[in-house]
């Protein structure tokens, strides 16, 4: 290095952005090599979850996309994927006396109607897209958005599942470790939540999913799933992963945690709000959230989920 450039460094401001850069170089790295972790686990998809280990009104929304700006209290948002298909727990979702959002997988026989009785009750409703997993299946729903479709092919498939479940106020993937970690495809998907007015909810069910950041960079309302609930379709394990959640939201302010359509987990659910309540945390639809995660970061999951 020659003196001249040398004594450019001695300056204050030189150095801080030498620092700035040597970090975002850093985490740049540590990102691409794997500091990332993919996960995949049992759920109602192939790889959705881990093993082990945040807007349009017409869906039920009741914030303006952006995010909360009047609420102090730690906010926790349950979303419960997997509606459409009349599984058991539909009810006790469809019952809970909490905010909570509910995500409609398309092409189920129940689909429209699920997601019509959701938002009928006031429930905010978001598309459950189904996204192709690392393992290359499909889903059984049909109409998976997969790596090798171009652009025309992916719009009208994510945009026929939005006229089948009706007004959102966004979307998450169902599985999606491949596509979701796909810039191209990300950015498709994306593109069509700009256009009609929705948030991304990035479910994290691969550590090297780009939804979220693309999201941020596109300037589309967006957030990450903290906590997956209900990987064990257990009560003890499903109340350590709510506690888990609760926890993460009194520490970062707000947090998504996504559970599934299953007696199980809308019991421990049911029988948890008091608890959590008590603890100072409201619970919100997702679209409260949305906003708060402005950054592309993994600080507000799980730290198993990284």
């Amino acid at each position: 290095m020659n003196p001249g450039t040398m004594a450019g460094l001695r300056r204050p401001g030189a150095r801080a952005a030498v620092l700035i850069l040597g970090a975002v170089v850093a985490l740049s790295w540590w990102h691409t090599a794997g500091g990332v972790r993919p996960v995949d686990g049992p759920c109602a998809a192939p790889d959705e979850g881990a093993g082990s280990p945040a807007i349009a009104d017409a869906g039920g929304g009741d914030a303006p996309a952006g995010g909360n700006v009047t609420e102090t209290r730690p906010m926790l948002a349950v979303v419960i994927d997997d509606l459409g298909w009349g599984l058991p727990g539909t009810r006790e979702a469809m019952d809970l006396d909490v905010p909570v959002t509910l995500a409609v997988l398309p092409g189920g026989p129940f689909s429209r109607a699920e997601a019509d009785r959701a938002r009928a009750l006031g429930h905010e409703v978001i598309l459950h897209l189904p996204m192709e997993p690392l393992s290359g299946g499909r889903s059984a729903t049909g109409g998976t958005i997969t790596t090798s479709m171009d652009e025309t092919a992916i719009r009208a498939t994510m945009l026929r599942h939005l006229d089948e479940v009706g007004p959102v106020a966004g979307f998450n993937n169902h599985t999606g470790s491949r596509a979701t970690s796909d810039p191209r495809v990300a950015g498709v998907v994306v593109g069509v939540a700009a256009e009609r007015g929705l948030y991304v909810l990035d479910s994290m069910t691969t550590g090297r999913s780009v939804l979220h950041a693309m999201a941020w960079r596109m300037g589309v309302p967006s957030a990450i799933n903290g906590v997956f609930l209900d990987n064990e379709k257990d009560e003890s394990y499903v109340r350590s992963r709510l506690a888990l959640a609760a926890g993460l939201a009194r520490s970062h302010g707000s947090l998504v945690a996504i559970g599934h359509v299953h007696p199980v987990t809308l019991k421990v659910l049911a029988d948890s709000v008091a608890d959590i309540e008590k603890m100072g945390i409201v619970f919100v639809k997702a679209s409260r959230v949305v906003g708060a995660q402005s950054a592309p970061t993994l600080e507000l999951a799980d730290p198993r989920l990284r």
